[in-house]
């Protein structure tokens, strides 16, 4: 069969030939294990056995899934087998364990998970394993193998490679397995999740919005992957992304571009931030082209920096003043005034030089230098060498006229 198919041949005992497309090597196996009547003693756990499945035989180590610290003879007993090296299994596979020297058979057993996680005690493990081998059709068992997996999704990608089955008898028995919804849709489904898991995830996203908007009830939302990363890190973004557009269906949440937030979460100052916002707010509309930066009004209003920062941060979302630098905020009627001194002056010579900005706005040069910038930034006007044209209207308006 190697030379037919055109692949190397090592004389190695336990090699398979597979599919390019799966790859079902492993180094752990979640089992059934029933214990010979004539074994001549008991399978302790963390004992070292060697496994016998298919041609491969590998050293071993039993760890038992239940409160015994051993199966003696004629007993039964879920173990996880931890094993020197991979070997190639699939659901349903049967083995043979001997102990360690390959002397004397222990009992035998079959393969319930082929690529399990490493347990922790009181996982309850040895029921879910118990619900895959009481499982009576595969429908059945596809749902009992997501739930043992764990994780929140299952790879469709996954199920092919540790089951048995054909890809269209798993496909088609993916659509009927109870409990389990399929992502991104069941008409092409790419993963499957438990539907308990999806409401965790459902319940711990709009848990998680709720605990953000009381810790920074400023900001507009969250954004999603830090949502994703937080909440479901093992979801890829493109399933998590569909668990978000069904929450915003039933209106349990509000998308914005890349920001989450719950319908009643509203930005709004409190009474004392209201108050400095409209003191900040009167500073800069006073001081009209030449206003105070960040650090004279932070002296001049007795505030931290970081919360300056936040009420100017919101009075900007309300379009009262706008961030021209860094350290510089304009009220909005300013912004508006130095950009129709501009048009104007612009649709009538068609250019305009730094310096000439400069005096058109009765400014220094400090102020004329960041509208110019912000007013380049923001795609109006167009930096050609040291002049400044207005830039083509276009069906791209800029983000001021998008406002």
């Amino acid at each position: 069969a190697a030379r037919v198919l055109g692949v190397a041949v090592e004389q190695r005992r336990g090699h398979v030939l597979a599919d390019l497309r799966y790859h079902a090597a492993t180094s752990r196996l979640d089992a059934v294990v029933e214990i010979r009547p004539s074994a001549r003693r008991a399978l302790r756990n963390h004992a070292a056995v060697r496994l016998h499945l298919g041609t491969a035989a590998v050293a071993a180590r039993v760890v038992l899934l239940d409160p015994r610290a051993e199966l003696g003879r004629k007993e039964r007993g879920y173990v996880q087998l931890v094993l020197a090296e991979e070997v190639s299994a699939v659901t349903g596979d049967r083995f043979v364990l001997r102990d360690e020297t390959a002397r004397r058979t222990l009992g035998g057993g079959v393969v319930l998970q082929p690529r399990p996680a490493r347990h922790r005690r009181g996982d309850d493990s040895a029921g879910r394993l118990a619900r895959i081998e009481a499982a009576p059709d595969l429908p059945s068992r596809i749902a009992a193998l997501a739930l043992a997996d764990g994780r929140p999704a299952i790879p469709v990608e996954w199920l092919l490679e540790v089951l048995p089955d054909t890809p269209e008898e798993v496909r088609i028995a993916l659509r009927a397995a109870p409990g389990l919804v399929l992502l991104p849709s069941a008409d092409d489904p790419e993963a499957a999740s438990p539907a308990a898991a999806l409401g965790a995830i459902e319940a711990a996203v709009l848990s998680h919005l709720a605990e953000r908007h009381r810790a920074a009830p400023l900001e507009p939302g969250v954004e999603m992957e830090s949502v994703r990363t937080s909440i479901a890190p093992d979801l890829v973004p493109k399933l998590f992304r569909v668990v978000i557009a069904d929450l915003e269906k039933r209106g349990a949440l509000v998308r914005a571009e890349s920001l989450l937030r719950l319908p009643s979460h509203a930005v709004a100052l409190a009474a004392p931030e209201r108050a400095l916002g409209g003191r900040a707010e009167r500073m800069l509309a006073e001081a009209d082209l030449a206003p105070p930066d960040l650090r004279l009004l932070e002296e001049s209003l007795g505030t931290s920096r970081r919360r300056l920062t936040e009420i100017l941060t919101q009075l900007e979302r309300e379009g009262r003043v706008v961030r021209v630098g860094p350290e510089l905020y304009f009220a909005a009627a300013a912004l508006e005034k130095a950009r129709a001194l501009l048009v104007a002056h612009l649709e009538a010579h068609g250019e305009i030089s730094a310096a000439g900005f400069r005096d058109l706005i009765q400014g220094s040069r400090k102020f004329s230098i960041a509208l110019l910038d912000y007013f380049d930034r923001t795609g109006f006007t167009l930096r050609v060498g040291d002049l400044r044209k207005l830039r083509a209207r276009g069906p791209r308006r800029n983000e001021e006229e998008q406002r």
